[in-house]
């Protein structure tokens, strides 16, 4: 809540990148095969990227212009270990992990997510640094974000709908996990 309440609010960014193409990278399996063609947007658009895609982008050398974190599990705080942040912008909620904002040495903005009992209660008193729709994951909160920005067109990488081979996150995510199926009926 310290962090939250110190640093601006996304609000700034709003409506601010109209005609402005804007790649949101998540950390689905089809990343793997798909980051080395986000080397070629160069200065051609804006990166948001969520939290878990974080280090398959920074393994190839590609910087993105804001990291989108909002999840408080402890686990989201290895999204960010050994990760040189001094060059980043983190985007995040007054309910992400407090050890990532803590941790993190870039830029950072807060964004309120409406109707969350904590975020109302904070806006209550310090007034709204710019309300982003939650939804299901940190990619729909992205997605969210990117809409409040008026990117247009808005491509994503990464958001995969399905789980090729068993995976569902990239390799470099750090939660790169297999499913097991079983074709037998119980």
């Amino acid at each position: 809540v310290p962090e939250y309440i110190m640093n601006p609010g996304v609000e700034v960014f709003s409506g601010h990148f109209s005609g402005c193409p804007l790649f949101i990278i998540s950390a689905g399996p089809s990343l793997d095969k798909n980051v080395q063609y986000l080397k070629e947007i160069g200065d051609q658009g804006i990166i948001l990227c969520v939290d878990s895609a974080l280090k398959t982008l920074l393994d190839n050398d590609i910087y993105p212009d804001l990291v989108v974190s909002i999840d408080f599990g402890t686990h989201n705080i290895k999204y960010f270990d050994n990760i040189p942040s001094e060059s980043l912008v983190l985007v995040f909620d007054p309910e992400v992990h407090p050890e990532i904002p803590k941790r993190f040495r870039g830029r950072k903005f807060g964004m309120n997510l409406p109707g969350k009992a904590l975020c109302d209660w904070i806006t209550s008193y310090i007034g709204d640094k710019g309300s982003i729709s939650k939804g299901l994951s940190v990619s729909h909160s992205t997605f969210s974000l990117a809409l409040e920005m008026k990117a247009d067109p808005i491509i994503f990488v990464g958001q995969d709908l399905s789980y090729p081979r068993g995976a569902w996150h990239s390799k470099g995510s750090g939660i790169f996990q297999k499913a097991g199926f079983s074709h037998e009926i119980k």
